[in-house]
């Protein structure tokens, strides 16, 4: 038997940041700790990101997409 399990992340373009699309780093209330929380991008890992509204996407975050999808082996 033969098993596909594909992870899937929905984002909407017009409504995203370049953090949300990547990493962000915060910092942990009550320490001086911080933990760095996966975008969009990170958590598709091995699976599919879908991305509506491209087109309204502001053009500094397409840059960052694009070049990402250059790095994809």
């Amino acid at each position: 038997m033969i098993q596909i399990l594909l992870k899937g992340v929905y984002i909407c373009g017009n409504s995203s940041t370049s953090s949300g699309l990547t990493v962000t780093l915060t910092k942990e209330t009550g320490s001086n700790d911080f933990a760095l929380e996966p975008g969009a991008l990170v958590l598709a890992d091995q699976g599919c990101c879908c991305i509506d509204e491209f087109d309204k996407m502001c053009s500094q975050h397409q840059v960052k997409l694009n070049s990402n999808k250059e790095k994809m082996l």
